[in-house]
């Protein structure tokens, strides 16, 4: 959903339906950095479970500020009832893929190049060949 939604950005359309794009790039985005980086939790699957110890310091290296100040990006972008938003709302587009888009596909190739295979599905080989095109 990442991958389509950015994609779908670059197509021209009006800024509504820019908008509802930016909202689902900015949802998914936000749930790929919450299972990358977050700790441990008993509610939610995370990155953690599947790296040892060793990779997931590795994997977290310089990445905590940067993710924690995405994550304020994308609550501001989604969130209706704030400050910031129209501030947000008034600049271009290009953002959302050179801050939050490209780094985050570059996050998940690392997380993937290090999770061991025993945890490789169909699916999370369809999508490493999905994300070799980028």
């Amino acid at each position: 959903m990442l991958i389509i939604s950015n994609n779908k950005l670059v197509e021209n359309m009006t800024n509504q339906d820019k908008d509802i794009f930016i909202e689902c790039l900015c949802l998914h985005a936000r749930n790929i950095i919450e299972f990358l980086f977050f700790n441990k939790s008993k509610k939610y699957n995370r990155a953690v479970y599947y790296l040892s110890k060793n990779q997931w310091e590795i994997f977290l290296k310089n990445k905590k500020t940067k993710n924690e100040l995405l994550m304020d990006k994308i609550n501001s972008k989604v969130s209706h009832l704030n400050f910031n938003r129209d501030k947000l709302n008034s600049k271009k587009y290009s953002w959302e893929n050179t801050e939050i888009f490209t780094p985050l596909l570059q996050d998940i190739k690392q997380f993937l190049f290090l999770l061991p295979k025993e945890f490789y599905t169909e699916n999370l080989l369809n999508l490493k060949k999905t994300l070799d095109f980028f």
